[in-house]
């Protein structure tokens, strides 16, 4: 999609996805903008219109010095914005408006509209990380294997939003997934110990240099947020300014066995079972022989290699405004 040619007048960029959250960004929107002009802000609004188009919107705001760009929509809409900011200056204010909103709960953005309308206008900048995979920056999490399937199946589902689409999807994807043998490598890792059945130990544990092992994966999590999917707590321990990125490993399981341990996931609590394993690390690196499908803040990518992937951690990336 081409960039915006007129510049950037006022100091604040508003790049809104009107498909965000299976289509109620467009009727969310006039809301927005009447509550940012009641703050006394200006502002210029670009509205996307296709994929990769709020990627072009931000990145033409970043070169020409706009202090702030906005981004109205969901995960991918945040996602697609901080792939244009990645490397400036540009502070990122968030307004939700998406599905899961799950990058705003583990760095303390409103998901209320009027509320985080007033941290554009009153906020304070917060650093936090980013993570990329292959030349993609991601700001919450990137999932490999079963989870990236369940986003093919939740793009197909338009009648549900949040929790209840993603179960809806988890449900449809049973059926289509093989578990692909996989060769995983963390670089500048630490494996966590459970304690008490749900609480992970870092603490305790040495960085070593790297692990590397092979197994049959149901999927691969590596995340900077602690929750993705519409409410699933992934990753418990995760913080999204600790230079870190926390990965679940869940090995191979039958079919029955997913169902039975959504519940766990939900609640943060699967941790404790035995297929499911918890590591920090700076960097990850997996290959198969198999097609690992991969999802990035819930959007599927294409253009990621389907059988060598690298994942790293940006400490401190991003500029974010938050209460």
């Amino acid at each position: 999609m081409s960039a915006p040619a007129e510049p950037v007048r006022t100091g604040i960029t508003v790049v809104f996805n009107p498909n965000a959250g299976k289509g109620k960004g467009k009727f969310l929107f006039s809301r927005v903008e009447k509550t940012l002009k009641t703050q006394g802000l200006v502002f210029d609004v670009f509205e996307t219109t296709g994929p990769r188009h709020a990627t072009d919107l931000a990145r033409v705001a970043a070169e020409r010095n706009c202090p702030l760009v906005v981004a109205v929509g969901g995960d991918g809409t945040v996602r697609e914005v901080v792939n244009g900011l990645a490397g400036s200056q540009t502070v990122l204010g968030i307004i939700p408006i998406g599905s899961g909103n799950d990058f705003t709960k583990s760095t303390g953005v409103p998901r209320d509209i009027g509320a985080a309308c007033t941290v554009i206008k009153q906020g304070r900048v917060r650093e936090f990380d980013l993570g990329r995979i292959g030349t993609t920056y991601f700001a919450n999490a990137v999932g490999i294997g079963y989870d990236a399937l369940v986003v093919v199946e939740a793009n197909r589902i338009r009648w549900l939003r949040g929790l209840p689409l993603y179960l809806a999807a988890v449900l449809r994807a049973i059926f289509r997934f093989d578990c692909p043998k996989t060769t995983i490598e963390l670089i500048e890792a630490q494996a966590a110990t459970v304690c008490n059945k749900t609480q992970l130990d870092f603490a305790s544990a040495p960085v070593q240099p790297a692990l590397k092992w092979d197994q049959a994966i149901l999927m691969v999590a590596c995340a900077n947020g602690h929750h993705y999917g519409g409410g699933f707590h992934i990753a418990p321990s995760a913080q999204a300014d600790d230079g870190w990125l926390e990965v679940c490993v869940v090995d191979h399981v039958t079919r029955l066995r997913i169902l039975q341990k959504l519940l766990y996931v939900i609640r943060g609590t699967h941790a404790q079972l035995p297929e499911v394993r918890f590591f920090r690390a700076r960097k990850i690196r997996l290959s198969s022989e198999d097609v690992l499908y991969v999802q990035a803040d819930g959007d599927l990518l294409p253009e990621a290699d389907p059988h060598e992937l690298g994942i790293e951690v940006l400490p401190r990336a991003l500029k974010l405004l938050v209460p």
